[in-house]
């Protein structure tokens, strides 16, 4: 017989909402994390990998919802929104009351991927609130990332035509 966790997991996984309001309605932890999936994501975070805005919505929406919660490795439910291309969850996150944007990940690497591929939004508003509100020690490496970046761009530039970068 399974377990409420596995209901529940198997339930937003088959993207079944109306299972998942039948046991939220039950009194369940909406904040679970589940040994299925390999690294303990709460449904929230299935549902975001997933693209489930209907179960994203009613999470959120659920007065429990911890909207900072991380997965066994720290990864929380705003980075896996990024990585996983879901842009207007990231804006709502972001606008959410308890957003804690300063959310330590276990492994700085991760963290910079996760605002690397944020900084590459075109929003501006989000991306200044992300750098103006992040971790330094991931702002600093980004940024030197940058540095980086360009010098090598312009060492290496009459290398390439214009229309290798897609400029032409």
């Amino acid at each position: 017989m399974m377990t409420t966790g596995e209901k529940w997991i198997i339930a937003t996984m088959n993207n079944d909402i109306k299972k998942v309001k039948k046991i939220i309605d039950s009194g369940f932890d909406i904040n679970y994390r589940t040994g299925h999936t390999g690294h303990g994501e709460p449904a929230i975070i299935v549902a975001t990998m997933e693209g489930y805005d209907d179960i994203i919505n009613l999470l959120l929406d659920h007065p429990d919802a911890d909207i900072n919660i991380q997965d066994i490795e720290g990864r929380t439910l705003l980075f896996y929104a990024i990585t996983h291309a879901r842009f207007e969850l990231v804006k709502k996150l972001l606008e959410h009351p308890k957003i804690d944007i300063t959310v330590k990940h276990n492994d700085i690497l991760y963290y910079f991927a996760y605002i690397k591929k944020f900084v590459s939004l075109s929003d501006y508003e989000s991306q200044k609130k992300i750098l103006d509100n992040g971790r330094e020690d991931v702002i600093i490496l980004y940024k030197e990332m940058n540095i980086i970046n360009e010098q090598i761009f312009e060492e290496n530039k009459n290398l390439f035509s214009a229309n290798d970068w897609g400029l032409i």
